[in-house]
Formats: structure tokens, sequence, C-alpha cells
């Protein structure tokens, strides 16, 4: 070793004025056999001592991967921390080798991460929510193999702050969606005839994976958006305002809870193909107007290749190909979700006695199912029963103030999101005013899903009040031919005539009162409302009243009717009245 205390890392025989320490962390990875077994390995440190004047890159890595277990497919990623661009930069030759070590030389350690980039399994997804941290360090340590995405909700977000207008919102989503280059370009080139610097913006800020004709056919996921990231933030929506610890402790008992009954479920499970996606399957299968012609059948008579033709929205002619043998079509939809597609669920359902199983990829059969929920998650004693272990540190918290007021539960919400209603878009004819799941307008679109199924009528069960003929007194007394009543009221003349074969009803009754009122000449408004009370109601301050004043009527009434009683009645006042 060196003499110099300072530089006493500095080995035997080695020039201290170009010796350089790398300090090299194995990050934990699974070491993957020839068989398909992981064998995992933990976090390590190691620490070696290079000289600058003759080191190069393929020895050190050649040396660094010999020391490190790993399988015949895994391949080592050399990666450090940038200081100038503040962001993970990868080390694979011998310029960069030698700037990292310059850029460090102030400390003379050079500290590196080393990963294997397979260490997941190949298709592995990941879609992002544009978050520039988890950005940076997801593309820097998930490189080789990993398929990129980034949600198109919040790259749509983004882009409606920078710039609107109302063909990109038309033709953005659309482009996004599309599965074939040919449709994407249909939507791209309005957009970028309108506004090239949105699309140039667009290109430089988002350079993940958001269009779907991109999209690679091992994933068998076609998500344009984040929503299964969104789902888990919602499910753990109560429990975000935990400590870190208690947090990751109530995510391991939910996730020991779902995983548990997703299993159990898998015991009840029966068959090839899970229910849930041969009932998907099936629904495709309503109302298709297409036309097919098959090209190839095997010695079973079975068909093999065939075309598929029809008319889309704009009256166009459009054409795909089948090919059931491989599972593929020229509309790409079957290659990358592995389900079939409209075109393909058209002819198989066309053959006799067809299967629907045998068209479906295994990705979706109940053993996978099963074996994706066989192992469980431990259960885990409360932190108490911890082991406990030194640190050498005391880790205290943050000094925070806190703030006036009660503490904030509720998220801000974006610009656009408000209390003024919008007026929905139907996803499958693109108007307005209802939605696609009560859809019933004619589409012509092959792509288009198929319409909804008629609502089924109610049945109300309403008793019907059976019509009972009654013949009242008031329909069998006529007045004589000599008399004439008078309605002396407008609504007495106004009344119309009830026919009387209609259901007795309390209208009909009350209607009847007042006629059998009018014909004995009680025509003002007190006597017929007396003649609407009902008799068997108690009887009350106010129609004891009412009563009195109605049989006071009825006794001037019946005077009224006689002239002579009243010609003697003034005679009789006449005779008593006194003399002067």
């Amino acid at each position: 070793m060196a003499m110099d205390g300072s530089l006493s890392w500095v080995p035997h025989g080695m020039d201290n004025s170009s010796a350089t320490r790398i300090d090299v962390r194995v990050c934990a990875y699974a070491e993957v056999g020839d068989d398909g077994a992981q064998n995992w390995h933990s976090t390590r440190n190691e620490l070696k001592v290079l000289d600058r004047d003759c080191v190069n890159f393929k020895d050190f890595s050649e040396a660094l991967d010999q020391e490190i277990k790993h399988g015949l497919n895994q391949k080592l990623l050399i990666t450090f921390w940038d200081k100038i661009s503040n962001s993970f930069a990868e080390i694979n030759h011998d310029t960069s080798l030698l700037t990292t070590i310059d850029m460090y030389w102030d400390e003379r350690r050079l500290p590196i991460m080393a990963t294997y980039g397979y260490w997941f399994t190949p298709g592995l997804v990941i879609s992002i929510d544009a978050g520039k941290g988890i950005d940076a360090a997801v593309t820097q340590v998930f490189t080789n193999g990993v398929e990129h995405r980034e949600c198109m909700r919040h790259l749509v977000k983004n882009f409606m702050k920078k710039i609107r207008g109302d063909v990109l919102l038309k033709h953005l989503w659309p482009a996004c969606r599309a599965y074939r280059i040919l449709r994407f370009e249909q939507h791209y080139n309005p957009m970028l005839e309108a506004c090239p610097e949105a699309i140039q913006w667009l290109e430089d800020n988002h350079k993940h994976l958001w269009k779907r004709y991109q999209f690679s056919e091992i994933s068998k996921v076609d998500y344009v958006t984040n929503n299964i990231a969104e789902s888990f933030n919602s499910w753990i929506r109560t429990e975000k305002s935990f400590p870190v610890i208690p947090l990751f402790d109530r995510i391991r008992q939910l996730i020991m809870e779902k995983m548990d009954l997703r299993r159990r479920l898998s015991y009840k499970l029966c068959g090839k193909i899970l229910p849930r996606v041969l009932k998907d399957v099936n629904a495709k299968s309503r109302g298709l107007p297409y036309a097919h012609t098959f090209s190839n059948r095997d010695q079973d008579n079975s068909p093999l290749l065939a075309e598929v033709q029809g008319v889309d929205k704009d009256l166009q002619l459009w054409r795909h190909t089948l090919d059931l043998t491989n599972r593929t079509c020229t509309c790409r939809q079957w290659q990358v979700t592995s389900l079939p597609c409209y075109h393909a669920v058209h002819v198989i359902t066309s053959m006799r006695n067809p299967k629907m199983e045998d068209y479906i990829d295994d990705y979706y059969s109940v053993h996978k199912f099963k074996k994706a929920y066989e192992n469980w998650v431990g259960p885990m004693t409360d932190r108490n029963q911890w082991p406990k272990v030194d640190l050498g540190f005391k880790l205290w918290p943050p000094i925070l103030k806190r703030a006036a007021g009660r503490p904030r539960t509720r998220r801000y919400k974006g610009w656009e999101g408000g209390k003024t209603r919008r007026t929905v878009t139907c996803k499958r004819c693109h108007q307005k005013g209802h939605l696609k799941k009560t859809c019933n307008e004619t589409v012509l679109d092959p792509n288009a899903p198929p319409p909804a199924p008629p609502k089924p009528k109610r049945v109300r069960n309403r008793s019907k009040k059976k019509a009972i003929e009654v013949q009242t007194k008031a329909t069998q007394v006529e007045a004589p031919p000599s008399a004439h009543v008078e309605a002396t009221t407008p609504s007495k003349a106004s009344t119309p005539t009830t026919d009387i074969s209609s259901p007795m009803t309390r209208s009909r009754q009350r209607q009847l009162d007042l006629d059998s009122a009018a014909i004995h000449g009680m025509c003002t408004p007190t006597k017929q409302l007396a003649f609407s009370v009902d008799s068997n109601s108690p009887v009350t301050r106010s129609r004891k009243k009412q009563l009195d004043l109605d049989a006071a009527m009825c006794k001037a009434s019946k005077v009224a009717a006689k002239p002579k009683a009243m010609k003697k009645t003034a005679r009789k006042l006449e005779v008593k009245k006194p003399r002067n």
C-alpha cells in the first residue's frame, strides 16, 4: 500500500496520481436459469480501484460480469449519475468511462450502479403519467426489452394547457386509438396541417409510446391510459395520509386480501377461457353488417383464410383479410389484444359449431389465472415485535410549521375540472347528448361497437279499479216538465254531464251530489260544497257550522217556493204593526 495516509487505499505498485476508487452498487436482481427458474440476489456493494491511464471499458465490464452470477440472457447495465444533466446515464464505451472518472476526480470516488436488464419477464409494459422524476428513473432502470408508454389522458391534459383547437381535439384521440398506421395518418395529417408547432411540441416533449399502432404484440395489452394506476390510487385513498411504514403495511394487507379472494375464486372456475372474456367476445357478434368470403379451407372444410368487407360511416368500401390459423387480421386488433376482432368474430360465428375458445390466446385462460394467484402474501406481526436494529444514528422527522386551519384532504382539481356541466359525446356514433351504452344510432364504421340492446318493458302492477254501475237517487228522480231550475252559479251552468257507466270515483261522486242538489233547487255554492262532504267523516266545528248554514239555506228555499205562505206571513206582519 502507498505510504501516504490520505491515499492508503491505493494498491502497492499503482501510480497515486492516476488511481481512482469505483463504488459498485449491484442492485437486487433475479438470476434466471436455463429452465426459467429464478434465484433472487439481494443488493450489495463492492469497492474497486482502477488506474485511469490504463483502464478500458471492455476489461472492466467483463471482470465485473464474471463476479456477478446471472443468466445467459441477462445483460449487464452500468449507469452513473450525470452531474451536468442531473439524470442517470449509461457507461457503454471507453470515452464515457473516462469522462465519468474525470467528472468525479475531485472526490477520487466514482459511484456506479450495476443492474441486469432482463431480470423481468419479456413483454413488460410500463405506463407513466408524465411525471418527470419517475420518468427519468424508470427509463434508466428498465431499458432492455421494456415498452415505455405514456398515459394519453395526462398527455392531452398537458397538451391542452399549451395549445387548443377544434381540429386537435377532434383528431388527437382517434389518432391515438388507431391500430394501423394508415388509420393513424388519416387523423395525424389534419393536425399537422392545422398547427405544425403543436405537433412538433408533442414530439419533443412526449417521446414515449402513445400511439397504439406502435404497440408490440407480445404484451397483449392495448391500454392507452393509466387507469390501472388510478384505480390503485383510489383503492388506497383513505390510507394515503398515513406515514410511510403504516402505509406500506396497509397496502400489504390489502394485497394479501385481494390475492386470497382471487385464489378462492379460481377454485370455482372451470373450462378453458375465463367466462368474462367469453361473454365480451360473444357480445361482439350482435348486429354486424358485414359480408365474408372464404379463400382457403382444409380437408375438414374448416376455413383457414377469409375476406371481410363492409362500408364505413363515410360510405367508403373497406376490406380486411383474416388468417384463422395464425390468428391475424389486417386491422391488427387481433394481434395486439389476442382477442378476436369484429371481423374475426363475424367469420367464426358463421361457421358450423364454432368454438370461440380455440381462437382466444392462452393469456386469458383459466390456467393462467390460477397460476397468477397460486401464491400468497404471508402474515406479519405488528411493528412493536419487529427486531431492533442499531443504525448508529437517529433519524428525526423534518421540522415543519403547521399551517393554519384544518388540513386539506381533497385534492386540487386541474384546469379541466369544474362545476359547469358539459354535454356528453357518444363514443360509438360521436353524437352529442347520449352515451355509448344507450346508443341505437346506425353506424357504418366497421370498428364501432354493436348497438345497445333494447330496454325491457317495465311491467307495472297497478290494481285496476272495476267499474261499478251505480244508480243514484239523482238519476232516478226527474224534474217535472213544468218545473224550471235555473243554474244560479257559473260553476253549475258549466258542469258537464257525467257518464253513468264510468267507475265510481270521488270526483264522480261529488258530481252526482251536485247534480242531485241542482234538481232539488239547491243551487248555491254553499249547498253544492255541503253535498260533497262525506257523511261518515267526524263532525268538527267547521263542519257543524257548515251544516247549520245549509239547513238555514234549505229552509229559506222551501219558504221561497211557497208564495201563498209568504202572502199570509206578510198579512200577519201588517196586522201586527203598531198603530200611530
